[in-house]
């Protein structure tokens, strides 16, 4: 079975995020209730496609278990948010937004005080997920890996959020939506070049394992439980599913090229 996106309301009294907390996207920090009761959540204002590769990035990564917060499709109503500068810039008295659970840790950037490669060679040191990490965002075509889009727990828990640059990036249409494309992926670019040659075949090695995992996946119940309908057209939706579907087989022989190895494909 694949994960679920669990329906919620932000309740009134959320919290907008300062500037240096939100990045570019309207943000708040409140309480959400959903079926099952209240839970606190972060709450992102996105714009359809982002909001699709939250969502589709979401179920995703979490069937493949990988340590993902709990993620919500979530409705906001500016009549609890009448100074919320997304619905009034749209037009909009409701809309729905994508959520993901509170876990309450820092993102590598803030935890570790420094930015760029240094905080991610850093993290690389103590967390053995980093080559699951990689294959995911080649497969899902993130070029947008930064410090400020892991957060980092206890040793080795690192949890990854925010793919609103997936697939390819955050305006996609079908037409961009090649599986054979190569988009930045951070990982690779930081790790790879410090990688000795053992360690190169161990990480297509499990290039191999991973995309076996992926291709178990049911594309449709991934769409299905995304919520994608709402959002785009039945074109759109079918250009996503194939996109999904067919990156698998291009997963070995992307991850080859990254890591600068040679591999027999039949």
């Amino acid at each position: 079975m694949v994960s679920t996106i669990v329906p919620a309301l932000l309740l009134p009294g959320a919290a907008l995020l300062p500037e240096d907390e939100k990045g570019i996207n309207e943000t708040y920090r409140g309480a959400l209730e959903t079926r099952t009761g209240k839970t606190f959540a972060y709450v992102k204002l996105l714009d359809a496609k982002q909001l699709i590769n939250e969502l589709v990035s979401s179920v995703l990564g979490r069937t493949l278990g990988l340590l993902m917060p709990t993620a919500f499709i979530v409705l906001v109503s500016r009549e609890d948010y009448p100074d919320s500068a997304f619905l009034a810039t749209h037009g909009l008295d409701k809309v729905l937004a994508f959520g993901v659970e509170s876990v309450g840790y820092p993102d590598l950037k803030r935890r570790m005080k420094v930015s760029g490669d240094l905080a991610v060679e850093e993290l690389l040191r103590t967390w053995a997920g980093w080559c699951d990490a990689m294959l995911f965002d080649e497969w899902i075509a993130n070029g947008d890996r930064n410090a400020g889009n892991v957060l980092v727990g206890g040793p080795g828990e690192v949890w990854l959020i925010d793919h609103g640059n997936a697939f390819t990036g955050p305006n996609w249409v079908p037409l961009d939506l090649d599986p054979s494309v190569a988009v930045q992926n951070e990982i690779a670019r930081v790790v790879v070049p410090r990688l000795g040659l053992p360690d190169r075949y161990r990480a297509l090695n499990r290039s191999e394992a991973f995309t076996v995992d992926c291709g178990k996946l049911d594309t449709d119940e991934v769409i299905k439980e995304s919520f994608v309908a709402a959002f785009v057209s039945q074109e759109e939706i079918e250009a996503l599913r194939a996109f999904i579907a067919n990156r698998v087989g291009e997963l070995v022989r992307l991850t080859s090229v990254r890591l600068g190895l040679p591999v027999l494909l039949s």
